[in-house]
């Protein structure tokens, strides 16, 4: 599973607020010759983690912090209830 961190470009204090979304593939589609998007109909089940603080954060710690992000992510996948 990608994890993207893109706007960790610039620091910030902020914290984190990891974010899951499960059938975003079934809503959200490409169609016709110019790739549009296309929206249908369904739901999108959501699951916000718990936010994580980036206070400790440095260059020589990130990969270990973005992995601990990326096993909660995990995690909360494994948890998740089986769709209807």
């Amino acid at each position: 599973m990608p994890t993207c961190f893109g706007s960790l470009r610039r620091p910030s204090e902020a914290p984190l607020l990891p974010a899951l979304s499960r059938a975003n593939h079934e809503i959200f589609t490409r169609g016709g010759c110019r790739h549009a998007a296309k929206l249908n109909p369904g739901t999108v089940d959501i699951a916000v983690l718990p936010p994580v603080s980036v206070e400790n954060w440095t260059l020589r710690n990130l990969r270990e912090r973005v992995e601990q992000i990326r096993t909660a992510y995990l995690d909360a996948l494994a948890e998740w209830p089986a769709g209807e």
